[in-house]
This record gives structure tokens, C-alpha cells and sequence, in this order.
């Protein structure tokens, strides 16, 4: 009985790790109430995930820590981004041609794949913006493979969630309480399996 709460046993370490993820998802959400501090919340979470996975320091340290780093660089993107967005609705909305439509598809898939990219590359790597926006296009075409994982666990969350929502209401809270923290912690091995081959000695601490 006493082998259930060793360090070691199942049952605590499946209790860390959703501890971890929901302390996460609550610096994430906190840290991101402003909203024009999304893109530092979100860069500050996968830099916090990789090093709690490498057992590096205490998870609220690395997680403001790698916040302040990426404040201004993150900022700038998650405000590029957002006008980028919007532009593609008002487009699609405002725009009747169909000659347009394929385009504005092609453009919201380019964004979207990037969108996922941009904030681990921020996370891991020290760039210029311009190319932390191009290395994110290129990345995540170039590895679609890892793009389709990562977009598989996005949209395997929200489907979970749908269906919890309908069918067990009663779970909707622990899904609430994981949120962005699962889907980082779920994501960030694909994300540095992906950037194993890239040159190592530039990714930020």
C-alpha cells in the first residue's frame, strides 16, 4: 500500500504531472489577462514546459524568468499576428469574389501554421523577428509531420472538451484547469524532436 505514494509510483507521478500542468495553465491565463501579453505568456510557457522536462529549476522561476526575456519580441509578434488575423476575416467577410476564396484559404493555413511555430521558436531560439516569423512558415511546412501532431492534440483537446460539455459536464472543470498547460506539455517534445537538428548552442536558457 505504502508503494502507491513513493516518488516513484504511478499515482504521484500522474499527480505531478497534472500539478504541473495546471500551475502552468494558471501563470498562463494570469499572465495573460492584459491580452496584449499573450505571445509572452504563450513563448514563457513552452520555455517552462522544456525545462521542467529537463528537471531545470522551480517552474514559477523559469516561468518568469523566460516572460521578462521574451516580453518585447513576443509582444511584437502576438500584435503582428493579431492584425494578420484580422485582416484575413475582415477579408473573407467583406470580399465576395470566389476568385479570392482559395487564396484567403491558402493565407489562414499559412497563419495558422505559423501562429503554432512562431511562440516555441521564440521560446527557443534568439532571432531576429523577421525570422522568427519566416522559420516558423518554413518549419512548420518543412515538418508538417510535427505540424500535424501538434494540431492533432489542439484540436483532440477542444474535441474532448465539446464532447464533455454535452455528454460529462462534471470533467469540464478539469479540463478548464489543465488547459494551455496540457496542450504544452503534450506538445513540446514534438516541437523539440523537431528542433534536434537545427544548430545547437543557439537556443535561449
Amino acid at each position: 500500500m505504502t508503494s502507491w505514494f513513493s516518488q516513484e509510483s504511478f499515482l504521484v507521478r500522474a499527480f505531478n504531472h497534472f500539478a504541473d500542468m495546471a500551475f502552468l495553465n494558471v501563470l498562463i491565463v494570469v499572465t495573460s489577462l492584459p491580452i496584449v501579453t499573450v505571445g509572452a505568456s504563450l513563448s514563457a510557457g513552452y520555455s517552462t514546459a522544456r525545462k521542467e522536462a529537463e528537471g531545470y529549476g522551480k517552474m514559477a522561476r523559469n516561468y518568469f524568468r523566460a516572460f521578462k526575456q521574451n516580453f518585447m519580441k513576443a509582444t511584437v509578434l502576438w500584435l503582428v499576428y493579431l492584425a494578420a488575423g484580422a485582416v484575413v476575416i475582415f477579408a473573407w467577410f467583406s470580399i465576395n469574389s470566389t476568385a479570392f476564396r482559395i487564396p484567403l484559404v491558402l493565407l489562414a493555413v499559412v497563419w495558422a501554421i505559423s501562429f503554432v511555430w512562431v511562440w516555441p521558436l521564440q521560446a527557443r531560439f534568439e532571432n531576429k523577428i523577421s525570422a522568427t516569423i519566416w522559420n516558423s512558415v518554413y518549419l512548420g511546412i518543412s515538418k508538417i509531420g510535427s505540424t500535424v501532431g501538434v494540431a492533432a492534440v489542439v484540436f483532440g483537446f477542444f474535441a474532448i472538451f465539446a464532447l464533455a460539455l454535452t455528454y460529462a459536464p462534471q470533467a469540464l472543470f478539469l479540463l478548464m484547469v489543465m488547459g494551455f498547460g496540457l496542450m504544452i506539455f503534450m506538445t513540446v517534445g514534438i516541437f523539440e524532436r523537431a528542433f534536434t537538428p537545427l544548430v545547437r548552442g543557439t537556443a535561449t536558457e
